[in-house]
């Protein structure tokens, strides 16, 4: 079970430390905004991993619920994992504890982090960080 979770966590893991290492030099440890990014890349990589195997992404009433557990409501997908595609409800917030929040719209699919304050818009801590996948 632990290669399953590394898998997801890695890659946006290795991007982080890359990033901390390439861009500020190594000298500061990841802030909030790094993690946040990590984490929407680690989602991303979970729902594109979800849209292979079921055919679609989750729908708004679904949520990012659907990458823990298999979802209750239609569209059901038949090739869903006895793994699911994350681990922990945990894994669906930023780095302040806030939920991750989900949309498709028009083509696309949005995931975002609004900061400290979990509210739009804000500098600083609370400045948003969003994340957008093209269907």
């Amino acid at each position: 079970m632990k290669k399953i979770a590394l898998l997801f966590i890695g890659p946006a893991l290795i991007i982080v430390l890359i990033y901390t290492i390439l861009i500020k030099g190594g000298s500061e440890a990841p802030t909030e905004r790094d993690i946040n990014f990590a984490r929407l890349l680690n989602i991303e990589t979970a729902l594109v991993k979800y849209y292979k195997a079921c055919g679609s992404f989750p729908t708004k009433d679904q949520g990012l619920e659907a990458l823990i557990s298999m979802p209750q409501l239609p569209p059901h997908c038949t090739e869903y994992p006895a793994e699911a595609f994350l681990k922990t409800y945990n894994d669906l917030n930023d780095a302040y504890g806030n939920r991750i929040q989900y949309d498709l719209v028009k083509g696309s699919v949005f995931l975002m982090s609004w900061g400290a304050d979990s509210k739009k818009g804000g500098e600083g801590k609370n400045k948003d960080l969003e994340l957008s996948i093209d269907i």
